[in-house]
């Protein structure tokens, strides 16, 4: 499974150890946002299926918060999605693009982490 996941996400054969699907997330998020931007606060409460999470891009004063208030975990044969229900962010733009688009694919490889 680590071999898998280090060509996905860098650096993940560090925290699979660990077990702790805020690392992992952390992580993912790390990977599409690049050198633009940084996850500066994220929490995940897996019980009632809610993610806060803070992110600080270059350039911009204020940090785009994201208040996933519920989400599930879709898991067929070949991959695993994360669908949004219902969020709240401090950002217009953030809450349109998240209403079009609320369901990402995610690594079927990290599927345990939920």
């Amino acid at each position: 499974m680590i071999n898998k996941l280090t060509n996905i996400l860098p650096g993940i054969d560090k925290i699979t150890k660990s077990g702790s699907s805020k690392l992992v997330i952390n992580l993912a998020i790390k990977n599409i946002l690049g050198d633009v931007g940084k996850v500066t606060d994220l929490l995940i409460d897996r019980k009632n299926n809610k993610i806060t999470c803070s992110i600080k891009l270059k350039g911009e004063v204020e940090s785009i918060d994201i208040k996933i208030d519920k989400y599930e975990i879709l898991k067929n044969d070949n991959e695993v999605t994360l669908k949004i229900l219902d969020f709240q962010s401090n950002k217009e733009w953030m809450k349109s693009l998240l209403t079009k688009k609320n369901s990402f694919n995610l690594p079927r490889e990290i599927d345990n982490f939920f």
